[in-house]
């Protein structure tokens, strides 16, 4: 199993653009286009949040912060103390309220649910990223496709790195079309990957967000 951090997406986009010593795309732009390509995954390939998600009640407190990442709520279940669960909240007894594709949302709990030493598990879905919330390997091959697309289409509009790849290319003698070649040849892969992978399919949202 691959680790798919971004030092080992890193390595292996490095190997697929012939790029060993990173002259032609610095280190850190690879970096980028590896994790744009990952964010492009949601919302059809999202990442269920872990069930034991926790967020840990406060009394005479309604408003918290959500686990890092999180997209969607699908469900919130109460623990006690013992880590018991007493089931799920009605969907009428909570929201979501900012905005979660900028990480600003809280959860907000009808108080009368609040209680001490309580927590709550927060299913629902979320992005994947490169450092703490993994892709799994089924979808590397279309996240590293996407990334040498995007990377192939960035020296093909300046003329000096295109060059600069060229000059390690010699025994490819890639022409400029023979480079858009290469891009449609990624593109297409990515959308044939994008067809042949099961998607996520998100439970519905139950309370209102706002």
């Amino acid at each position: 199993m691959a680790a798919n951090d971004l030092a080992d997406l890193n390595s292996r986009l490095t190997v697929a653009l012939k790029d060993a010593g990173h002259t032609v795309w610095p280190t850190a732009e690879k970096d980028e286009i590896l994790q744009q390509s990952v964010r492009q995954l949601w919302p059809r390939f999202s990442r269920p949040l872990d069930p034991l998600s926790t967020v840990f009640l406060e009394v005479d407190e309604a408003y918290y912060d959500l686990p890092n990442g999180t997209r969607a709520v699908s469900r919130i279940d109460l623990i006690d103390p013992n880590g018991g669960n007493l089931g799920a909240i009605p969907g009428r007894s909570w929201e979501v309220l900012g905005d979660l594709n900028k990480d600003t949302g809280q959860l907000h709990i009808n108080p009368t649910l609040v209680r001490a030493d309580h927590s709550l598990y927060v299913t629902g879905y979320g992005v994947y990223d490169t450092s703490a919330n993994l892709i799994p390997d089924e979808f590397a091959p279309l996240v590293l496709a996407r990334a040498r697309a995007e990377a192939y289409r960035r020296i093909a509009v300046e003329r000096v790195r295109f060059k600069e790849w060229l000059a390690r290319n010699q025994t490819q003698n890639v022409s400029v079309n023979e480079l858009t070649q290469f891009i449609n040849e990624a593109d297409a892969e990515a959308n044939r990957l994008v067809a042949t992978t099961p998607r996520t399919w998100q439970k519905p949202v139950p309370a209102h967000s706002g």
